[in-house]
């Protein structure tokens, strides 16, 4: 089995955890493999290192008001695009009345983040209230459709020709076992990590 170089030290006043107590006057900076997968090493500054006075080239922060975002309602899958690449596909989405169809994508899985609002899913594998500050992942080719109880803005994440995956260091937490509702008389209880059934992951704070 293939496994990543890793040496583990410490220099300096250090924290325990990552993003937690951090030494007094001192702002974290992440330097990582693979995201939120794989080894990484967490450095502590004097001064942010976003802190930035003069910036050259095109590839820079961008802002972006999503509440100036146009033609956001009506199918989720032809929302406006926000951002894209081979990889992913950022939407901005907004709901206000039941969907009387089902959507389906086949590219890849979608995350969906409840910005505003509260409703109910419906998919191939069962029913799922959900509310604002929730994180919805549904599987590719997962048959879905959503019926809000208030007018609803999602933040649609796909991973395109991919999947989601719990880290390493959240798996632990976010592999509780939840009861879904089947689509037939019995009951099934499921896990994220076998990515089997849309589940909520939680709820920002």
């Amino acid at each position: 089995m293939r496994k990543w170089f890793s040496f583990p030290i410490k220099e300096g006043e250090t924290s325990r955890q990552a993003h937690c107590d951090l030494p007094e006057g001192t702002y974290e900076r992440e330097c990582g493999k693979e995201g939120f997968f794989g080894p990484a090493t967490h450095m502590y500054h004097q001064h942010a290192p976003t802190g930035w006075s003069h910036w050259e080239g095109s590839l820079r922060p961008h802002a972006f008001d999503t509440n100036k975002v146009e033609n956001a309602e009506g199918n989720p899958m032809t929302a406006p695009l926000l951002l894209t690449n081979p990889n992913v596909k950022v939407r901005i989405w907004n709901c206000d009345e039941q969907m009387n169809y089902l959507v389906r994508n086949g590219d890849g899985d979608d995350c969906l983040f409840v910005h505003e609002g509260s409703g109910d899913l419906y998919c191939d594998y069962g029913h799922l209230s959900f509310r604002d500050g929730d994180y919805l992942i549904i599987p590719r080719s997962t048959n879905w459709r959503i019926v809000p109880k208030e007018p609803v803005t999602m933040l649609m994440i796909e991973a395109t020709h991919s999947s989601y995956m719990s880290s390493d260091k959240a798996s632990s937490v976010i592999t509780r076992s939840m009861t879904l509702p089947s689509l037939s008389t019995r009951q099934s209880t499921t896990r994220l990590k076998h990515s089997k059934a849309v589940t909520r992951l939680g709820r920002s704070s």
